[in-house]
Formats: C-alpha cells, sequence, structure tokens
C-alpha cells in the first residue's frame, strides 16, 4: 500500500479558489480515495495545501500522474502561471509488528 502526496504551494497574495478546483473539478471522478488538507506551520511563504491517496501499487500511482498531475499542472499553467508550485512524494506503508 502506497501514499501518494501532490503538495500545492501558493503565493501569498492568491486566494485558495484553486482548492474548490482541485474538490469539485480535479478530483470528482477520481476512481481512488482521496483527502485534501491544508498543511499548518508550513516552512514556505503562502499556502500549503495537500492532496493525499491511498493506493495499492505503483501503477495506480502512474495513472494518477497521468490523469489529474497533468490536467492540475496544465490548469496551474493556464490559470496561475508561476503563482503555484507543485512537487510530489510517495510513501510506502510498513507493515506493523
Amino acid at each position: 500500500m502506497f501514499l501518494y502526496n501532490i503538495s500545492v504551494i501558493l503565493e501569498e497574495n492568491l486566494d485558495n479558489s484553486i482548492v474548490s478546483y482541485i474538490e469539485n473539478e480535479l478530483l470528482s471522478a477520481s476512481n481512488y480515495p482521496y483527502h485534501v488538507l491544508e498543511m499548518l506551520d508550513s516552512p514556505h511563504p503562502g499556502n500549503t495545501f495537500c492532496i493525499q491517496f491511498q493506493v495499492p501499487t505503483e501503477e495506480s500511482i502512474d495513472d494518477i500522474k497521468a490523469n489529474h498531475v497533468a490536467e492540475l499542472q496544465a490548469y496551474i499553467q493556464q490559470h496561475f502561471a508561476e503563482k503555484i508550485f507543485l512537487f510530489d512524494s510517495v510513501m510506502k506503508y510498513l507493515p506493523k509488528k
């Protein structure tokens, strides 16, 4: 099982309308369970939000990248060029002992 995290860092002067887009349009048809979170005490200026998917395989992550992340990048480039920064990370769940 994997946790795929996409961090979305907004410049300080931007409103949070990107979150509405993410929840209401980008992820409305997602085949994977997800959570949208606001990062508290971020080391970055501005606001940071995270989209987290819990997925069974690395192929699922590739699917999310090809569909959701590519669409999000295109939307940001069109509406918020150079005002929003994305980075992602993958974590693997360890079995409990």
